[in-house]
């Protein structure tokens, strides 16, 4: 319990993603935490609480064990007001650009590119992060981003692939706007808020 005390909004995340989904497993439905039309009309909640319900044990595992990485050095760092905002806003911008393009999606997975592609950029810009992924973890993400759209499209196994690669988009932008220099402050929230217009447009009339 004290990492609930240091990383509230990590802890907090991942501990409500794994009560959701254990919940899921006794056999009672998740439809209503799932992404939908009524979500546009009088139940925005569900571009957040989609994240939380995964469909496996490893699905599950996978994205807490990455959140946990990642979202505990963030936190540190932007401590939870900060973290929280990063969090909803990747999750928000993930889950409309999956219903948006491709359909409805589950997990955390949309966040935790989000935040790794985050990593990537402050790795290399930010001293307060070195360290934080290796080349391993880079050529892990890419294999496994790689993995599932092969997944997807042999219809194997439904993957949100838009969620992951807008997560990363989305985490990308965001780390480039913290690290600015003075001459591109204007630029990278610029390209978020366009991202956002966008994005806009794909979940509501142009869907």
């Amino acid at each position: 319990w004290r990492s609930a005390n240091h990383y509230p909004v990590t802890f907090m995340t991942v501990f409500t993603a794994v009560a959701v989904t254990g919940v899921s497993w006794t056999g009672r439905e998740f439809d209503a935490w799932v992404m939908a039309a009524t979500a546009l009309e009088n139940q925005p909640w569900r571009l957040v609480a989609t994240v939380f319900p995964h469909g496996s044990v490893m699905h599950l595992l996978f994205n807490a064990m990455f959140m946990w990485q990642l979202g505990t050095r963030i936190e540190h760092v932007f401590g939870p007001l900060r973290t929280g905002a990063m969090f909803l806003g990747l999750a928000v911008v993930t889950t409309a650009a999956e219903y948006a393009f491709a359909g409805t999606g589950i997990g955390l997975w949309g966040i935790a590119f989000g935040l790794f592609g985050m990593a990537q950029v402050l790795n290399r810009r930010d001293t307060r992060f070195r360290g934080i992924i290796g080349p391993g973890m880079v050529s892990w993400c890419v294999i496994w981003f790689v993995l599932c759209i092969i997944l997807t499209y042999t219809n194997t196994m439904p993957i949100a692939n838009v969620a992951h690669g807008s997560g990363w988009l989305g985490g990308w932008l965001l780390g480039r706007a913290i690290v600015a220099r003075r001459w591109e402050r204007r630029f990278f929230p610029v390209a978020i808020g366009a991202l956002l217009v966008v994005g806009g447009l794909a979940v509501g009339p142009f869907r």
